[in-house]
């Protein structure tokens, strides 16, 4: 009973996070599409300061 509930829960979840056209239609898999590349994109700028600080380190010689 319990494997059940818990492939339930994972089946609505894979649903929510990585819905497929025939779940939501087309515009709402486009929708999709743009808020995963939106986040993204976040997680890009989020590490560019990261990324350019060890980069520098790097070059001299901190590391």
């Amino acid at each position: 009973l319990a494997t059940w509930a818990g492939i339930m829960v994972v089946m609505l979840l894979l649903d929510w996070f990585l819905p497929f056209v025939y779940n939501v239609g087309f515009p709402g898999f486009q929708a999709s599409v743009l808020v995963w590349l939106f986040l993204g994109g976040l997680v890009a700028i989020e590490n560019w300061d990261s990324a350019d600080a060890g980069e520098s380190a790097a070059v001299m010689g901190d590391e």
